[in-house]
């Protein structure tokens, strides 16, 4: 199974879930396994938003590092979406690949050949 696993909820999110299903991102993130035969999870490294939708607080990753750990055991391909999500699962010692946020905002994404490059690389990773 495959947890794909972002930083906390947006504050402008229709629900508090992780990736919920009526936000841009998620439908990005969809694309990314479009035609993969894949049982796919979405969590967050926290469950609450921020004031401003601010990045997490190193305390507050470290806070939720126990509950992460013990949510996380029963995947054996974890993706971190975002930065955030990377720091956590690095602290945490979880195995993962680092993918970057799907945010419109994030100008990785721009680059149409590296965009192309990164998908193949999460698909191939989840495909191992």
């Amino acid at each position: 199974m495959i947890l794909v696993i972002g930083s906390n909820p947006s504050n402008s999110s229709a629900s508090p879930t992780a990736f919920c299903k009526s936000t841009k991102s998620r439908a990005i993130v969809d694309r990314w396994f479009q035609g993969l035969d894949l049982i796919i999870d979405f969590d967050n490294v926290s469950h609450h938003p921020t004031p401003g939708n601010r990045p997490l607080r190193m305390s507050e990753i470290r806070e939720a590092i126990p509950g992460l750990k013990q949510r996380i055991t029963r995947y054996n391909k974890v993706i971190a979406v975002g930065k955030t999500a990377a720091k956590a699962l690095e602290i945490a010692g979880i195995d993962h690949f680092p993918a970057p946020h799907p945010s419109g905002l994030n100008r990785f994404w721009n680059d149409k050949d590296r965009a192309a490059a990164m998908i193949e690389s999460i698909r191939d990773y989840v495909r191992r």
